[in-house]
Formats: C-alpha cells, structure tokens, sequence
C-alpha cells in the first residue's frame, strides 16, 4: 500500500490537487494507526489454521481489509471532487478491491469474518466522516445538536 499510496499522492501533487493528496495521505496513515491502536488494544486470537508466530498482532481488526477500505474509499472521494461526473467506475472497483482483499483474509484463514467486517466498516468509514467534518468546516456553519425552535 505504501508504494501505491505514495505514488497517487504524488500524482495529485503533480496535477496541483493539493487538497486530495493530503486527503489521501491522511486517510492512509489514521487507518494505519486505527489498526496499530485497535490490535493492541483488542488483542484477540487468530483462527488456528496457521502457526500465530507467522502473523504480527492480534486478529482483530483486519489490517490489510481496513487501510484498502480507507484507501479505496478516500481515492473515490478524490476523484468525485475532481471529476464529478465519474461515480460509477470508481466506486465499483473500490468495493470489488475492498470485497477481494476482505474476502482473501477469510480465505487464507487469518481473520475471522467479523474481523473483516469491521475493518471495511472502521476502513470506509474513517475517510467518510473526515469528508463530512471538512465539509461542515467549509461551511462554517455553526454546529447545533438542539433543533431550532418553531414560530407558532
């Protein structure tokens, strides 16, 4: 993932999408560090297919399904704001990488299935709402949990 990362990043550098590439590289590394965090944290038991000294850290969550699910996620985002026209295509490779990557961590018999779920859920999710956030920012909209009160 780095090399792709890194080479996408330059990329948006490149074509003078600053915005995007700082996004994407943000993206990559807060999912890196979601997975360190929550597998230290976690430290649940792989499945017993395999010998555990061959894999580093905990089962939970998927590493590899949740930093593909933020970078999938993330580059759709990127490529929605710099040609808006263009949804289908990205997003249908996005999840058939995510589905694949989530899917050969069953496979291979390293995760347990709600390891994968997770990740796609903590992966997609984590670029999702820091879209939300800098789009509220952009707004400048004043945040309010308290609905405004009706004229009668």
């Amino acid at each position: 993932m780095v090399p792709l990362t890194m080479a996408v990043t330059i990329a948006f550098l490149l074509s003078h999408h600053r915005f995007e590439a700082v996004f994407l590289l943000s993206s990559v590394l807060n999912a890196a560090g979601i997975v360190y965090f929550v597998k230290s944290l976690v430290g649940r038991e792989r499945p017993g297919l395999w010998a555990p000294d061959l894999y580093w850290g905990s089962s939970f969550p998927s590493g590899h399904t949740l930093v593909v699910a933020a970078t999938g996620t993330a580059l759709v985002l990127c490529l929605r704001r710099i040609w808006p026209t263009v949804r289908a295509l990205p997003l249908s490779l996005a999840v058939a990488w995510i589905f694949l990557v989530a899917l050969s961590r069953l496979v291979l018999g390293v995760h347990w299935p709600t390891d994968v779920l997770a990740a796609v859920c903590l992966g997609a999710g984590l670029p999702l709402a820091m879209s939300v956030a800098l789009d509220l920012m952009a707004t400048k909209a004043p945040i309010s949990l308290v609905p405004p009160q009706m004229d009668r």
